[in-house]
């Protein structure tokens, strides 16, 4: 599902507590880099936010041509 359709099943199920949105995170980054390792097979994501701190993560993939088109 695509973030409009889990907004939209949130408001169509009544659940209108405040939360953040895809809008508003995507707001606070202020940069993406993406590093794929020599493995091929694992992803490490870094985004620096306006408050300062930064936000990482990775991924991994079983099928290294997937992985990398993506």
């Amino acid at each position: 599902m695509s973030e409009k359709e889990i907004e939209q099943e949130l408001q169509d199920k009544g659940l209108n507590t405040p939360r953040l949105c895809p809008a508003d995170i995507d707001a606070v980054i202020i940069n993406k880099t993406f590093t794929i390792m020599p493995s091929k097979k694992i992803k490490i994501c870094n985004l620096p936010l306006a408050s300062g701190f930064t936000v990482q993560g990775e991924s991994a993939c079983g099928s290294e041509l997937k992985f990398i088109l993506g």
